[in-house]
């Protein structure tokens, strides 16, 4: 989807359009990816500098880009940071930092991979709600991810993706981001990785809730 990697077979469309025959900028300026480890993604050695780097890059007007840096600086929290160096910040910091690197450019769609991993759960969560008020404002999220806790609580659509085939969540799978989504850590523990079998899995199955019907449609969680 971004580019990176030309599928082997089969047709990958990305808003009518075979993303095998879209530029690379043409896709950047589409989808944005958000490495696992933001520190593989950052270029430049100051804040403002990171965020400033893709609309130099994609020749944004020098007279656009400091009023959407300074924007970029003040909604993800990192205006006492702006003249540090990425590989200074904190996780957290540095987690938000390359969320809103790829948000420079007013992707359609963004990519996450593990947005929440090695994050405490305050950090967690300020993630999981800027992700949900760029949804609410028109950007597609798809979310790669073992956090059930999030699946549950913020997810539209979930699939999952087994030796490169994608398929619909098994049960299972839906009562583990149901009850984590609930708080319930047992269960997070005994089913958050995929393709295992667990002792407790049936009678967490049975006797747990369906996802409510506001999980049925609209944008993608993929969990692998």
């Amino acid at each position: 989807l971004i580019g990176l990697k030309k599928p082997p077979k089969g047709t990958v469309f990305l808003d009518g359009q075979d993303v095998a025959r879209m530029s690379p900028a043409d896709l950047s300026r589409s989808v944005g990816y958000v490495f696992q480890n933001p520190e593989h993604q950052f270029v430049a050695l100051t804040v403002r500098d990171e965020l400033g780097f893709s609309l130099r890059a994609n020749k944004v007007p020098e007279s656009e880009i400091e009023p959407r840096v300074t924007a970029l600086l003040r909604e993800f929290g990192l205006e006492e940071q702006s003249g540090s160096n990425p590989y200074q910040l904190s996780q957290g910091q540095k987690r938000r930092l390359s969320v809103a690197t790829i948000l420079a450019v007013d992707p359609a769609v963004l990519i996450l991979d593990e947005p929440t991993f090695g994050q405490d759960m305050e950090n967690a969560e300020r993630i999981a709600k800027q992700l949900e008020r760029l949804n609410k404002g028109g950007t597609t999220i798809m979310v790669i991810t073992h956090d059930m806790k999030m699946v549950g609580e913020y997810a539209h659509r979930v699939g999952v993706l087994v030796a490169g085939a994608g398929s619909d969540p098994p049960s299972w799978l839906v009562a583990a981001a149901t009850l984590a989504a609930c708080g319930s850590t047992v269960l997070t523990s005994a089913v958050a990785t995929t393709g295992r079998k667990r002792t407790n899995r049936q009678n967490i199955v049975k006797n747990s809730p369906k996802l409510p019907s506001r999980h049925a449609t609209s944008h993608i969680v993929g969990v692998k």
